[in-house]
């Protein structure tokens, strides 16, 4: 319990072991004057603290679409589809995006423009370039969640994406969900996240850019439920 190495009994000052402490009830007990303390009032600054076990069970969210879980034994593979409308419209974009481009060069090197002028458009390409690969992961990725030899490993695939993780199950001590929102002109964009929270206080996020609450709250749900995890409320979470 390395988050909670420094909490002293308010009554007589005596420092708790690991073996006063529980992370259940989230409290726990001076061996010297047998006085009940509070470990979320103790806990150091920026430690994440939870609130109180859920009175009853989550309402279970179904199966989303994209969304595939495969159980082997005493493991578990969650596979969540990056596809969507969206990648549709950018497929779209692409096209008119690149083709310009490529009108726009064949018309400066025939005319035998210098240098200079072939770098002029660099940042409009490295753009094509970049919503090009982004376009083709939404088509062909997924993000695959395996449980397994007691790690919890998500990787992105075919094509390679950053955020891949890879932690022990024994140091994952609540699992949550986050929501992202971005606004601009062009209107409202609301993306979720699957996040953890470490022994040691740390968060760790396992999943980003989910498309709905849905598909987040339902990975949570089954990745506690496989780990034997009791979902407790978490101050950054999301509402419910």
């Amino acid at each position: 319990m390395p988050a909670y190495t420094d909490v002293a009994c308010p009554s007589c000052g005596t420092t708790l072991r690991d073996e006063n402490m529980s992370l259940q009830t989230l409290s726990g007990r001076c061996p010297t004057c047998d006085a009940l303390v509070d470990l979320r009032a103790a806990a150091p600054a920026g430690m994440p603290v939870f609130g109180d076990a859920q009175a009853a069970e989550p309402i279970p969210v179904p199966l989303p679409a994209n969304v595939h879980v495969e159980p082997r034994g005493r493991d578990l593979v969650i596979t969540r589809r990056w596809f969507s409308w969206v990648y549709i419209f950018l497929a779209f974009f692409c096209v008119v995006w690149n083709g310009f481009l490529v009108f726009f060069y064949g018309i400066i090197i025939s005319a035998g423009a210098g240098f200079p002028i072939l770098l002029f458009p660099a940042l409009h390409v490295a753009v094509g370039i970049f919503l090009t690969y982004m376009t083709l992961a939404g088509f062909v990725n997924r993000t695959t969640f395996t449980v397994e030899r007691d790690h919890l490993t998500v990787r992105h695939g075919p094509l390679p994406w950053r955020g891949n993780v890879d932690v022990p199950t024994t140091s994952l001590l609540q699992l949550f969900c986050t929501e992202q929102v971005s606004r601009s002109r062009n209107g409202t964009t609301i993306r979720y996240s699957v996040e953890g929270v470490l022994k040691d206080g740390s968060h760790l996020k396992l999943a980003t850019a989910l498309d709905t609450r849905e598909q987040a709250l339902f990975i949570e749900q089954t990745l506690e439920k496989h780990l034997g995890i009791q979902d407790r409320r978490v101050r950054s979470e999301m509402a419910r």
